[in-house]
Parts: C-alpha cells; structure tokens; sequence
C-alpha cells in the first residue's frame, strides 16, 4: 500500500487561543475524532497497523467517500489520533471533491504544483479576487498538465479572506471544530494517486499537544 502522506500545513510558533471545545468532541473524519486513541482504533473491525517512516498509523481497507474506493488512514502522534487521509486512485474522487467541499463551507487558500506554491489569501489581498482567481486557474491547469496539484482548503467563510494576509492567518483564525483540508493529485508509474487529508483548526491541535504532552526529568 502507498499513502501520500502530506505535512501539516501551518508552523507551530504562532500565538494559540485557548479551546473551549474538548479535544474529544472534535470530529476528523466521519466517526473518527481528534484525540481517538491507538489501542481504540487498532482494535476495531478492519483496522491493521500499517505504520511507516517513523509514523504510527492505523489503516482500513475499502472504503467508500464520494462515490470512491480507498483506504482510510488514521495518523498518531503520541498514541492518539491527530489527522485522517483517505487514498484512492480513483481519479473521480478529485473531479468530486474540489465540488463536494466548498459546497460544504471550505473555501480555497492555496495550490502547490511541481513549480511551487501558490497562495491564493495573499493574491486576493495584493491583486484582488478576479486577478487573484485567474492566476490560481492558471496554476490548477499547469500542474493537472504536469502531474501534480495540491489544494489547500480552510473551513471557513469565503468572504473573510480580504482580512489575512496570507494562507498561514487564515489558517491560525480558524474556530474550534473547525478543519483543514488537503487535496493531492499526483500521476505516478503505476496510475493517478489521489489523497484527502483531514485536520484540525490550530486551537485544537495545541490542545491536543498540551493534553499529551510528555513531562521529563533528570
């Protein structure tokens, strides 16, 4: 099995609010939530561990989202469950999910293609919503031709994007419960990979970094 493993999108050292909203009650993917732990994951019906370059992760086979059939992927840090990709190579579930999800209240902060990222927040804010969207296009068509695009989106409202000045803000802004999410497309030797990653807003990843945080002494 492959997994296309993508990074965490934001950096660590920026201010964190405090949550409101236990790690618990945050939901990831479907039925599985921020925080699930490992013993409780592995232990249930179809999961087996799959874990691979220094990542612990737990996998189920054969599953169904948006019309497609792949393999979901829970991903822990410390025993615990921190993000969720679901892998096909059902080239429909891209064509799907770049319409499923702002139907859902995601909206489009940046693509990355072989030629690098683009982040479409800090357009709008420099060259406005209509030059802003046709560079984007621009960089979706050069990387579906080339292989390789990757879609970076925030749950949040489409509208507030004028106030950050970049992806990264509007990242951090986001509420508790809220998610990122990660689209990848990649062609590769033995067909097309596609891969959605599901996260959690910065204020509920701090939480569940201080909540299983490990203490040392000497």
């Amino acid at each position: 099995m492959k997994l296309i493993c993508t990074r965490i999108i934001a950096t660590f050292f920026l201010y964190i609010l405090a949550s409101n909203v236990a790690v618990g009650q945050i939901k990831l993917y479907k039925d599985i939530s921020l925080g699930d732990g490992w013993n409780k994951t592995i232990g249930s019906v179809g999961y087996y561990d799959c874990s691979e370059n220094g990542l612990k992760i737990a996998c189920l086979d054969d599953q169904k989202f948006l019309g497609a059939t792949g393999v979901l992927a829970v991903i822990f840090e410390s025993d615990v469950a921190s993000r969720v990709i679901f892998y096909s190579q059902d080239l429909s579930l891209y064509q799907q999910s770049i319409k499923f999800f702002p139907s859902k209240g995601f909206s489009l902060v940046g693509i990355e293609t072989s030629s690098g990222a683009s982040d479409f927040v800090a357009m709008v804010k420099k060259l406005g919503a209509a030059q802003a969207f046709a560079k984007i296009t621009e960089a979706e068509q050069h990387g579906l031709s080339t292989g390789f695009v990757k879609y970076t989106l925030l749950e949040f409202d489409r509208s507030n994007i004028q106030n950050f000045g970049n992806m990264v803000e509007a990242y951090a802004s986001l509420n508790s419960g809220d998610r990122a999410i990660t689209i990848s497309v990649s062609e590769e030797p033995q067909g097309i990979d596609v891969s959605i990653t599901f996260e959690p807003s910065l204020v509920d990843l701090k939480e569940l970094q201080t909540k299983n945080a490990v203490s040392e002494d000497f």
